[in-house]
């Protein structure tokens, strides 16, 4: 049918953007609604040609509606990045430099007097170690929730790799004498303490070191529809158990262990070499972290790795006694290692959560935009509609009243 000029010259309809998200996603329908055909239907419904505009306002509606679905389907394709592997923003890495820096004038200011005895404070190890607990068993929740999430393995070690040390830490302060006893509980030796606080320092390093290594893995869809609960299970079992083995090697094999402890309070040179061994674990997963490409978690994992290295040069290498500046400034080391995860873990959640709460409320108020539009446009076409259909009744009306009457007026 051909399209006169008077219909497309009458009120075009516009519909504008309300916000930058429809300005991006609205193409589609302002498209549709600036098409020739779609206003010149809209033209010709204004001056009440309503069966000359009809077939071509239906298929511009047809067209509106097949195009409405596709206008949030960019933000659900977007639900594939994840903080864990986004790269950090360059306040995120000012800040983590930050951290570094501190940590470092912190350990060049202390070390040189990490051999100066200060009071022995038996309250310090079980409030530490309190904390520690926390800390890393929240930590550790968290990260079994992004596992069951993203399906990561490496996700799946780093956790482990905190529920050890969440675990570890009871039988340590538990067998550390003086604090619970003079020699400690669970039938405690001598060495047990150390021993345990040695486990303790190469099973968590060994975590991130694992997580370093196969964080870049690209993950199987068999893993994806799997049940999480068999995972969660044997990872909590398989930890428990190492726990509780190590416990009892420390415990109750503790004449058969090498001597890391002279006495109560001074170290024995073995123990500079195992923890040697426990620095070089830091160090390598320092550097494959560096390496490797870094996610946000990665960065400060890596500040997690560095406060565990400074830790062990505070309390081996440096102090060499229990209740030194160096001893209580390792521990100091250690709460900042076992903190950082999680109050990283907290604030992108929350700020994930803020943007995944706005984008739903931008969502909300372009439905409302686009039912607003569409109610006057059927209002429209609903008063175009009425209008023909009262001049009908009412001239009908009329011929009855006229031809009611004797004789009939038909003129």
């Amino acid at each position: 049918m051909p399209q006169s000029d008077s219909c497309n010259a009458e009120r075009p309809l516009v519909i504008l953007p309300s916000d930058e998200r429809d300005q991006r996603h609205s193409p589609t329908i302002q498209g549709v609604v600036a098409s020739p055909s779609f206003q010149w239907a809209w033209a010709c419904l204004g001056r009440g040609q309503m069966t000359v505009g009809r077939r071509q306002f239906i298929s511009a509606i047809g067209g509106a509606a097949a195009a409405w679905p596709k206008l949030s389907r960019d933000e659900s394709e977007d639900t594939a990045a994840w903080w864990i592997s986004l790269p950090p923003t360059s306040r995120q890495r000012q800040l983590a430099l930050a951290a570094a820096v501190v940590l470092l004038l912190g350990f060049g200011v202390l070390a040189p007097f990490a051999y100066r005895p200060l009071p022995r404070l038996d309250a310090f190890i079980p409030f530490f170690e309190a904390i520690i607990f926390a800390t890393d068993f929240i930590t550790s929740v968290l990260l079994f929730a992004h596992y069951s999430i993203y399906y990561s393995r490496a996700l799946l070690v780093l956790a482990c790799g905190y529920l050890f040390t969440s675990l570890i830490v009871i039988p340590h302060v538990l067998t550390f004498p003086g604090v619970f006893s003079p020699t400690g509980l669970l039938g405690a030796g001598l060495q047990s303490t150390a021993w345990l606080y040695i486990f303790w320092h190469i099973g968590f390093p060994a975590a991130v070191l694992v997580y370093a290594w196969v964080k870049d893995e690209k993950r199987e869809q068999s893993y994806i529809h799997a049940s999480v609960l068999p995972v969660f299970g044997w990872s909590v079992a398989i930890v428990f158990s190492l726990v509780c083995g190590l416990t009892l090697l420390a415990t109750v094999g503790d004449e058969f262990l090498p001597r890391l402890l002279l006495d109560r309070t001074h170290l024995a040179p073995l123990n500079s070499y195992v923890i040697a061994f426990s620095l070089c674990i830091c160090a390598t997963a320092y550097i494959v972290l560096v390496i490797g490409r870094r996610s946000v978690l990665d960065q400060w994992l890596m500040i997690v790795a560095l406060a565990s290295i400074l830790e062990l040069l505070f309390v081996a290498v440096l102090s060499g006694e229990r209740f030194s500046l160096g001893f209580y400034a390792g521990r100091i080391c250690s709460l900042i290692a076992s903190t950082v995860v999680l109050v990283v873990l907290v604030a992108e959640t929350t700020r994930l959560y803020a943007r995944v709460a706005r984008s739903n409320s931008m969502l909300q108020r372009e439905r409302n935009n686009k039912l607003m539009n569409l109610e006057a446009m059927l209002a429209s076409i609903s008063h175009e509609v009425r209008q023909p259909l009262a001049a009908i009744s009412m001239n009908g009306n009329a011929a009855r009243r006229f031809l009611g009457h004797a004789p009939p007026n038909v003129e």
